[in-house]
């Protein structure tokens, strides 16, 4: 027969059982990475007139962000047409072949670790 002990697992119950434990630093923390990608997908966005960069635009639901824009042509520039490629700047220089969204959530992928660490942090910081 086994025979397993958890140690700390009714102080873990117990905080589980109030969901606003770990749904408040979980959400706080979705808010930080939605506001970071929107961040990196408006410096990537080219300007020509600040339409489309100034279009992009977070949401927040009840356990997700989301970010996007509602510029029909948004779509052409993150993902190319027969006739232009996608493209995105990075700093003041155009790159052509991979849009402003895609380049966003690559950079965010970069920075992502460190966010995991901090919405572990700040859950842990709720059980003590």
């Amino acid at each position: 027969m086994l025979s397993v002990k958890l140690i700390g697992a009714q102080k873990l119950i117990q905080a589980l059982s109030s969901k606003d434990t770990v749904l408040d630093p979980l959400m706080n923390g979705i808010k930080k990475i939605t506001l970071k990608l929107e961040r990196f997908v408006k410096q990537s966005t080219v300007v020509d007139t600040g339409r489309l960069r100034s279009s992009i635009a977070h949401q927040f639901g009840q356990d997700y962000g989301q970010v996007g824009t509602n510029v029909v042509y948004a779509s052409f520039v993150e993902y190319g047409t027969q006739k232009m490629a996608a493209r995105h700047m990075e700093g003041s220089t155009k790159v052509l072949g991979q849009g402003m969204f895609s380049y966003g959530v690559e950079k965010l992928e970069d920075a992502l670790t460190d966010e995991e660490k901090a919405i572990a942090k700040d859950i842990e910081v709720e059980f003590d």
